[in-house]
């Protein structure tokens, strides 16, 4: 979805979630929902950036995915590709899910490997 044209902008994904917390909330039960999604961060497989990593992006992007996700709708799909390397740019599928969750998240842990 989000590596093949076009590709819907960050801001969209973001605000899918609008649609999906509404949902969720709107449910008659009280029920605890899980919620998933996929895709890597900085990396690229093929092309001249062939194995381009950029784990200084990656520790930002989890910074304001945390604290600012607002921010992060903002970014351009072209600047995803060039600060994670084109199939990094699938993070703006996590917007959606962060998007859906409450503005209040704490990170429990994290690792990051350079």
């Amino acid at each position: 979805m989000s590596l093949q044209m076009p590709v819907p902008s960050a801001r969209r994904f973001y605000k899918l979630r609008q649609a999906l917390r509404r949902a969720i909330e709107s449910y008659p039960e009280d029920l605890k929902i899980e919620i998933l999604t996929t895709g890597s961060l900085s990396h690229q497989v093929y092309g001249e950036r062939a194995g381009f990593n950029n784990t200084a992006w990656d520790a930002r992007f989890l910074d304001l995915f945390e604290r600012d996700p607002e921010q992060l709708a903002n970014v351009t799909i072209a600047e995803y590709a060039e600060l994670g390397g084109y199939e990094g740019a699938e993070v703006i599928m996590w917007l959606t899910m962060r998007g859906a969750l409450s503005s209040n998240v704490v990170c429990a842990s994290q690792l990051l490997l350079g």
